[in-house]
């Protein structure tokens, strides 16, 4: 198991978003059955090649996200990035094969949360930028 991956445990709340709304948000940006039949046919393909992915990801996008692993000096922790890269490459896996059931949607929450000075940096016991600005996020998953 990867270590701070707590899909499916008791140790994260309730996402906010109930399920409903995660449908009607679904559906305001045309994600239906055949994107997530898409989404694991896509799984399959990625399994043995997320790392491959993370590369091209982190060398498009990389610079944007570095400050948000720096220690109080202003560089970038190395054992920090070495820590959250696993669940990076599992959320990878995540979002292609899990069912957007209220397990998914909560861990969803939880990790909005650990990008936000709600939990940002507890999971690893670092000191770093207590915020990923939002304005970054959203390219995670259109680039």
């Amino acid at each position: 198991m990867t270590a701070g991956y707590a899909y499916g445990s008791a140790e994260i709340s309730r996402s906010p978003v109930s399920l409903d709304e995660l449908d009607d948000l679904k559906r305001a940006v045309g994600f239906d059955a055949d994107d997530e039949r898409a989404l694991e046919e896509l799984g399959d393909i990625l399994r043995d090649r997320r790392e491959q992915l993370f590369e091209r990801w982190f060398g498009l996008v990389g610079h944007f996200f570095l400050p948000t692993f720096a220690g109080p000096d202003g560089t970038p922790d190395q054992t920090y990035i070495d820590r959250t890269h696993p669940r990076f490459m599992q959320w990878i896996e995540d979002t292609c094969t899990l069912p957007y059931d209220q397990d998914w949607l909560d861990y969803q929450h939880e990790i909005g949360l650990r990008h936000h000075r709600a939990k940002k940096n507890r999971t690893d016991g670092v000191a770093s930028a207590e915020i990923v600005p939002f304005r970054y996020l959203p390219i995670t998953c259109t680039r």
